[in-house]
């Protein structure tokens, strides 16, 4: 089962709790960042178009890795916009 994370903190904390691994598949980590997106949505339909947006412009094939899970999603603000967010890594 999913943890699911409902706050700008606790996304923000991802990379320093669950920092993604070092090597993979015979590459080097060379860059890591939790990406939250700057404008909030009316909805979360919106939010997860965003996501799929930053899913297609961070591929596999370029070297990106995000294991999926807690590591990606949407959540809701304190003022009811809702954000896409993906922690993800660039192995090369």
């Amino acid at each position: 089962m999913t943890r699911e994370l409902t706050s700008r903190k606790e996304i923000r904390r991802l990379e320093y709790d669950f920092p993604l691994q070092e090597e993979l598949a015979g590459k080097k980590k060379t860059y890591e960042e939790v990406f939250i997106s700057p404008c909030g949505m009316k909805t979360q339909r919106e939010a997860l178009r965003t996501l799929k947006q930053i899913q297609e412009n961070h591929p596999i094939s370029s070297g990106w890795n995000c294991p999926g899970g807690m590591h990606e999603g949407t959540f809701r603000d304190p003022e009811g916009l809702w954000h896409a967010y993906r922690h993800h890594a660039k192995y090369a």
